[in-house]
C-alpha cells in the first residue's frame, strides 16, 4: 500500500472518530431548551436530537397542526372492568364483570372538521348480591350497547358532540332502550376546558320480574363540568348536576315512594401510558347510592393510530355508552 493511501485511510478513520465523538457530546451535553414562543405551544419533553420542544397536550384540534388526508379516521379499543348498581336492580342486586368497546369516527371530508362516529361495547357481568337468583333464578347479564352520532373539535376552542345510545340486554328479562347523549364544551386557554352534558330518555321497554311487570327507561341527567390536561398528557374531568327522579323499589322489602330529583356527580380520566395505550376509567353516582346509581368502569384503551394523549380531530368526543353513562329507571 502506498504511503498516500495510508495517509487518506487514517484521516478518513480520524474524521469519523470526531463525528463518533461529536454525536456522544450532542447526547450528553443536550443544548439548552430553548424559552417558549408560542403560547398556545406547551412543551413538556424536549427532542434528544435538537433540543426543540415536543408538544403531547391537546392544544389544537385543528386540520392543519392535527390532521391530514391520511388521519380522517380514528379508532379506539377498550378492555377493562366494570361495576353496576341502579334503580332497574330492584334494591337487590349489584355487577360486576368485563367491558370490552370499539370506537371510530371520521371526518365526512378532508377540508372539513365536522365528523361522524359508531361505536359498540360488549358487558358481561355476574350478580354480586345472591338475592335475585334465589328470587328470580338470573346470576348473570349480558349487555350490548351501540352509540351513533356527530361531533366537531372547532379551531375556536369549540367542542361538541350529539349522539344516540342503544342498549340490548339479557337480564331478569330482554329489554331494549335508547337515550340521547350530548356534550357541548369551551377550551379555557390550552389546559383546560367547561362545558355541559347532558342525557335524555328516548325509547323505555316492557318485561317481567319474576312474573311481576316492569318497565325499565334510561333516566334523564343534566350536568356542568371541567376538565383539566396535565403537563403529562393525562386529562381528568369531574362533574355535577341533577338527574330526574327514580325509584326506590325493593323485591324483598317492599316499595317506597319514588324520589325526586336527585343530584348526580362523577368523573372521567385518561392517563396516557405510551403513545398508543392508555389508562381510561369512567365513573357517574346518582344520589342516595342505596338506591340510586353506582357505576364505573376500569381498562386499558389501545389507539393504533397513535396520539393517546394528544387525539386527533378526527376522535370522538363522547365514548361508547356504558352503565356509568345510561342509567336505568325501573316503574311497576
Amino acid at each position: 500500500m502506498t504511503t498516500a493511501r495510508v495517509v487518506a485511510c487514517a484521516a478518513t478513520l480520524l474524521g469519523g472518530m470526531r463525528l463518533l465523538a461529536q454525536a456522544g457530546e450532542a447526547c450528553l451535553l443536550l443544548p439548552t431548551p430553548p424559552p417558549i414562543v408560542d403560547a398556545a405551544v406547551t412543551p413538556v419533553d424536549y427532542s434528544p436530537i435538537d433540543g426543540s420542544p415536543v408538544d403531547v397536550l391537546p392544544v389544537n384540534f385543528t386540520l392543519g397542526s392535527a390532521c391530514a388526508a391520511r388521519c380522517r379516521d380514528d379508532w379506539s379499543l377498550f378492555a377493562g372492568l366494570e361495576g353496576s348498581k341502579q334503580p332497574q336492580d330492584f334494591g337487590i342486586n349489584a355487577h360486576f364483570g368485563a367491558r370490552v368497546a370499539l370506537n371510530y369516527g371520521r371526518l365526512v371530508s378532508d377540508d372539513s372538521t365536522l365528523g361522524w362516529q359508531v361505536g359498540t361495547a360488549v358487558v358481561a357481568t355476574d350478580n354480586a348480591v345472591q338475592v335475585v337468583e334465589r328470587v328470580e333464578g338470573s346470576s348473570s347479564r349480558l349487555q350490548s350497547f351501540t352509540t351513533l352520532g356527530v361531533f366537531q373539535h372547532t379551531d375556536i376552542g369549540v367542542h361538541w358532540s350529539i349522539v344516540y345510545d342503544l342498549l340490548w340486554q339479557d337480564y331478569y328479562d330482554d329489554f331494549f332502550l335508547g337515550q340521547w347523549r350530548g356534550e357541548w364544551g369551551l377550551d379555557l386557554g390550552c389546559q383546560d376546558r367547561v362545558g355541559v352534558m347532558a342525557m335524555l330518555h328516548g325509547h323505555g321497554d316492557a318485561g317481567s320480574f319474576g312474573g311481576t311487570g316492569v318497565y325499565l327507561r334510561p333516566i334523564n341527567q343534566a350536568s356542568l363540568f371541567w376538565r383539566h390536561a396535565w403537563p403529562t398528557g393525562g386529562a381528568v374531568r369531574g362533574w355535577v348536576g341533577l338527574a330526574d327522579g327514580h325509584a326506590e323499589a325493593n323485591a324483598a322489602l317492599g316499595d317506597w315512594p319514588r324520589r325526586d330529583a336527585m343530584m348526580v356527580f362523577g368523573s372521567d380520566f385518561r392517563v396516557p401510558l405510551t403513545d398508543y395505550l392508555a389508562l381510561t376509567g369512567q365513573a357517574n353516582f346518582i344520589m342516595p347510592a342505596d338506591t340510586g346509581t353506582v357505576d364505573a368502569f376500569l381498562g386499558f384503551e389501545y389507539f393504533p393510530g397513535g396520539r393517546s394523549a394528544t387525539g386527533r380531530a378526527a376522535r370522538p368526543l363522547l365514548p361508547v355508552a356504558s352503565n356509568a353513562t345510561f342509567s336505568v329507571d325501573l316503574f311497576r
